[in-house]
């Protein structure tokens, strides 16, 4: 059976995770690449050489995958595995829902990367003052979902699931270290915080 007619996202891999064929369907969806790890977000990589492995066939892993349409998706990797090593993966996104959320997320990080571009009609006194206070402004609204979604945690925990409450706290994590590299000022808080 040619396995790149496989009408799912399928992958052949072998135990150090290197690509041994994909099936169109893979390869329509994510980029091109060697090894299955360069297909897993940075943040999901020791997630995935945990648990992707032979001593865990047949168990399904949620995973955040970079695809050709979006830096980060949620999704669902089945596994199975020989006896010689080779592993038989399938990958499943999940909802769009969470694509929604994601994509949000990822515009909101943009925002605070490149407030310049996105606040160019704005006059900007010498000390940044305008951009630096939206800066403050979305910083603070972002310090307010990350510790929403922190009381929620033990909650999520409790019925394992966390995975979207990770990827949303690693995206407000990222954006703020973005606004307080490019503008260190609005990183601060105020004494009263």
């Amino acid at each position: 059976m040619d396995m790149t007619q496989i009408p799912v996202p399928y992958f052949c891999i072998d135990r150090d995770y290197h690509i041994l064929t994909a099936s169109g369907q893979a390869e329509a969806i994510f980029a091109e690449a060697g090894s299955l790890l360069d297909l897993i977000d940075e943040g999901s990589v020791g997630k995935a050489t945990a648990y992707i492995a032979p001593s865990h066939a047949n168990v399904k892993v949620e995973l955040i995958m970079k695809t050709r349409s979006a830096p980060l998706a949620l999704v669902d990797v089945y596994q199975s595995w020989d006896e010689v090593g080779t592993g038989h993966i399938v990958c499943i996104c999940q909802s769009r829902e969470f694509q929604m959320v994601t994509e949000q997320l990822q515009r909101l990080h943009e925002d605070l990367k490149e407030p310049e571009r996105k606040h160019s009609a704005v006059k900007v006194p010498s000390g940044g003052g305008a951009v630096t206070m939206r800066i403050r402004e979305l910083s603070a609204a972002l310090t307010t979902i990350r510790e929403l979604v922190d009381l929620l945690y033990p909650s999520l925990l409790e019925m394992n699931q966390t995975v979207y409450a990770d990827i949303i706290k690693q995206q407000i994590d990222r954006a703020l270290q973005d606004a307080a590299a490019g503008y260190p000022q609005a990183g601060k808080r105020s004494p009263g915080r």
